[in-house]
C-alpha cells in the first residue's frame, strides 16, 4: 500500500502546495495557473511594486502615482522593463483634490486619517482623473492585471474604472478592515462592488495587524473574473490528487 501511495504522490505533484503570505506569492500562483497579462496597470505605486515586475517581466507596465517624488524610481525601472508612468491621482471624475502627504510618502491619502490632523501630513493639491481616461489615452489592451493601493480611495478609483474592468482578468486591491481614513470603504463594500462587475475573491494575502489591539487591519484581496480563465474548473482536486489525499489519511489512522 505504501509503495502504491508513493507512486500516486509522484504522479500528482502539487504545484500549489504551501501557504501564501504575500502578494508576490499570490501572483506566482496566478501565473502558474495560466494567467499572463498583456498589460499591468499599477495604481498607487509609491517606489514600485517589485512583485509585479518579477512575476510578469514580459508585460507592458502602466504606473499611476500622484507623488512626483517617486519619479526617479520609475526612470530606474524603465531601464529593465517596458514601462511608462503618469503622475496624477485617479478617482471617479476629473478635477483637483488635496492629497495629505505623509512624511514617509507611501501612506499619503486623499482622505484624512481618523487619528487627527497631526497624522495627516502636509496638504498638496494634485490633479485627479479617471483610470478609464488614462487607459484610453495610453491605448491599454487586455487582458489586464490591475493593482490598487490607494490608502482608502479604492471605491473612488473603481467608480472611474468601469471600462478598464471590462478588459481586466485579475484585480488586486489593498483593503482595510477598519475606517482608518475617513470615508474609506469597508471590505464588504468593495466585494459587493466587484461582484456587480462580475469579479469574485480568489485569494487573500498580505495580512497586516494593527498595533492598537492586534486586530487584523489590512489585507490584499485578489479578485478574478467570475467566469474567467482562473475559474474554469470548480473541482477541488484531480483524481490523482484525491488518491494521494486518501493515502495520506490512511497513514494517520
Amino acid at each position: 500500500m505504501r509503495d502504491g501511495c508513493n507512486m500516486v504522490e509522484s504522479i500528482s505533484e502539487n504545484r500549489f502546495k504551501g501557504v501564501r503570505l504575500s502578494l508576490a506569492d499570490a501572483l506566482h500562483q496566478v501565473r502558474s495557473a495560466g494567467f499572463i497579462p498583456k498589460t499591468v496597470v499599477d495604481v498607487g505605486v509609491a517606489s514600485g511594486t517589485s512583485s509585479l515586475y518579477e512575476t510578469y517581466p514580459e508585460a507592458r507596465f502602466l504606473l499611476i502615482e500622484p507623488l512626483e517624488e517617486f519619479v526617479p524610481a520609475y526612470k530606474q525601472l524603465q531601464q529593465d522593463y517596458r514601462l511608462e508612468y503618469v503622475i496624477t491621482a485617479v478617482g471617479s471624475g476629473e478635477g483637483r483634490r488635496l492629497l495629505h502627504v505623509h512624511s514617509d510618502y507611501e501612506s499619503s491619502s486623499l482622505f484624512p486619517e481618523q487619528e487627527g490632523t497631526s497624522i495627516n501630513g502636509t496638504p498638496r493639491e494634485v490633479p485627479v482623473t479617471t483610470l478609464d481616461r488614462i487607459c484610453a489615452e495610453k491605448e491599454v489592451e487586455g487582458s489586464v492585471l490591475l493593482k490598487l493601493d490607494v490608502q482608502g480611495y479604492e471605491m473612488e478609483v473603481l467608480r472611474g474604472s468601469a471600462e478598464t474592468l471590462l478588459v481586466s482578468e485579475v484585480v488586486a486591491i489593498e483593503v482595510s478592515l477598519f475606517e482608518f481614513y475617513k470615508g474609506s470603504p469597508s471590505l464588504k463594500e468593495i466585494v459587493n462592488y466587484m461582484a456587480e462587475h462580475s469579479f469574485v475573491p480568489y485569494d487573500i494575502v498580505g495580512q497586516l495587524y494593527r498595533p492598537l489591539d492586534g486586530a487584523l487591519a489590512q489585507v490584499d484581496v485578489v479578485f478574478v473574473r467570475e467566469n474567467g480563465l482562473l475559474r474554469e474548473s470548480h473541482h477541488f482536486a484531480t483524481p490523482e490528487q484525491r488518491a494521494s489525499m486518501q493515502c495520506a489519511q490512511s497513514y494517520k489512522i
